[in-house]
């Protein structure tokens, strides 16, 4: 390939680059479709910018410590209330062991 189809080339794939940050600078809503979209093949990230597109796509796992009262809202989530157990305990005089 000459430099200048390579030069094109590149061109080509950061224009489309660019439409795409585009769409996704708009709003936080057009944020998530463009990182849905692209996350399933719906738009084609050149490959020369997939690796930068997708850490700036990639969801930041940063989680919050939760502390006194929200930390003991979300294990109260986990109980089950009423819940009835049905133990079957044998009469130890009518068992034969």
């Amino acid at each position: 390939m000459s430099s200048l189809l390579e030069i094109e080339s590149a061109y080509n794939d950061t224009k489309r680059v660019c439409t795409i940050l585009k769409l996704a600078k708009r709003s936080q809503a057009d944020l998530e479709k463009v990182r849905c979209s692209v996350l399933h093949g719906e738009i084609i990230i050149p490959k020369r910018y997939r690796c930068v597109i997708m850490k700036l796509l990639k969801k930041s796992s940063v989680k919050e410590k939760l502390v006194g009262e929200e930390f003991n809202n979300w294990l109260k989530q986990f109980l089950h209330t009423q819940v009835f157990v049905n133990l079957n305990i044998p009469d130890i005089s009518t068992a034969n062991y």
